[in-house]
């Protein structure tokens, strides 16, 4: 039988996520930000979206809800990577590397996401605020995120704020049982070929494949958990699916090379 592996201190894998995190969503979340406005309303293309975006609230604009990103995801991430290398030590009597990785990715992302469903919902309200006021001619005060979150809580009650659960919670578990799988694939595949001269760079090769990998096979879902999926298909037919897909395409390799890449390496510095 296997012995279990060693599993990093929480306190090294909670600096890693924070470290992973800061550096990723400065990157990535005017990107996220986008690819939600397209979702929510049917832009020609990226260009039209950001130019749209950027002429009616500037760049801040683009950055609006990373208060949630900056401080919550940094602690759900903690909890994701957590979740992941317990996984992984509790699963050790599976001897397929990768069977064991991908199992691990969905335990993690199916606790992981009966905290962000709520979160993700206040952050894509505040995201769409003012695109809502102008197309849909209704008034929402500016509020925070905690705010919004009483908000919906009051309104709609606790029910409210998982709304779409069903589709979050299967977004989140596939999505993570390929992003780390994928990311062990390529680490182990690169690193066989290379040895350890280009650690560095084939560790961030690695994230982007995990995250580009992840993202193309999930997407479809997380739209449908934006909009209606009826709604989707009789507007816009099988294309609708994937609108949006242009801001995940070119946000996912940077953002998640940068964010494993940084997560493995803080990790491996703290021992």
């Amino acid at each position: 039988m296997q012995q279990r592996r060693n599993v990093p201190s929480t306190m090294n894998q909670f600096f890693a996520a924070v470290s992973s995190t800061c550096c990723s969503s400065f990157v990535g979340y005017p990107l996220d930000n986008l690819k939600t406005r397209m979702q929510a309303y049917h832009f020609k293309s990226i260009k039209n979206c950001t130019k749209e975006s950027l002429k009616k609230e500037g760049i801040s604009g683009l950055y609006k809800g990373i208060s949630i990103q900056l401080g919550v995801v940094s602690f759900v991430r903690t909890i994701n990577f957590t979740t992941y290398e317990h996984s992984k030590s509790f699963l050790s009597f599976i001897n397929h590397h990768l069977t064991k990785c991908f199992l691990s990715g969905f335990c993690s992302g199916s606790i992981a996401s009966l905290i962000t469903c709520p979160l993700e919902i206040a952050k894509i309200q505040i995201q769409l605020r003012m695109m809502m006021m102008e197309r849909e001619k209704v008034v929402i005060q500016e509020v925070n995120p905690m705010r919004c979150l009483i908000n919906i809580a009051k309104t709609k009650g606790l029910f409210g704020l998982y709304r779409g659960y069903s589709w979050h919670f299967v977004r989140d578990s596939v999505g993570l049982a390929v992003y780390f799988s994928t990311f062990e694939a390529g680490k182990k595949t690169l690193f066989e070929k290379s040895g350890n001269e280009w650690k560095g760079p084939l560790r961030f090769l690695s994230g982007g494949l995990a995250g580009l990998t992840s993202w193309m096979i999930v997407y479809p879902i997380d739209l449908i958990k934006t909009k209606y999926q009826k709604e989707i298909f009789r507007k816009f037919g099988v294309t609708g699916f994937y609108s949006g897909l242009q801001a995940v395409l070119i946000r996912v390799v940077p953002l998640h090379a940068i964010s494993l890449y940084v997560y493995d390496t803080v990790l491996e510095l703290l021992g």
